[in-house]
C-alpha cells in the first residue's frame, strides 16, 4: 500500500498540521475582537454592510482614520464621545484590519523571504 497521508489517516486523526490555528486569535483576544465587532455593526448601520470594501483610496482613508482614533484618544480619552460612543481602541484596531485586509486583497503576501527584504532595501 502506498504510503500517503490518506492511507496512513486512521480514527481520531486531523490533518491540520501545516494549517494556522486560528482559534490563538480568539483565545487571546476575545474581548478585543468583541469591541471591534461593535464597530463593524455601527459602520454597518451608519453607511452600508461591507461599504468599506469599495471605498476609493481606502489603505490612505483608512490609515487616516486609525490615526485620528489614536489622537482623539489622547484628546478625548477612551471613548469616541461626538460619534459612535465606543472605544477609540477597537476603531484603531478596526481599521488596523480594513488596512491589513485591503493589503491583502492587493497582492502584498503574508510574509517574504529575508532576503528579497535585504535586496530591495538596497
Amino acid at each position: 500500500m502506498e504510503n500517503t497521508k490518506a492511507s496512513n489517516v486512521g480514527s481520531g486523526v486531523k490533518l491540520d498540521h501545516d494549517k494556522v490555528d486560528i482559534t490563538f486569535v480568539f483565545e487571546y483576544f476575545p474581548r478585543a475582537l468583541e469591541a471591534v465587532a461593535k464597530v463593524s455593526e455601527f459602520g454597518a448601520r451608519k453607511y452600508a454592510r461591507a461599504g468599506w470594501r469599495t471605498v476609493p483610496d481606502a489603505l490612505r482613508r483608512y490609515s487616516a482614520a486609525l490615526g485620528r482614533h489614536l489622537l482623539k484618544e489622547q484628546t478625548e480619552g477612551p471613548y469616541d464621545i461626538t460619534d459612535s460612543q465606543l472605544l477609540h481602541a477597537a476603531q484603531v484596531a478596526w481599521n488596523a484590519l480594513a488596512r491589513l485586509e485591503k493589503l491583502l486583497e492587493d497582492g502584498c503576501p503574508l510574509s517574504k523571504d529575508p532576503t528579497e527584504i535585504q535586496s530591495e532595501n538596497q
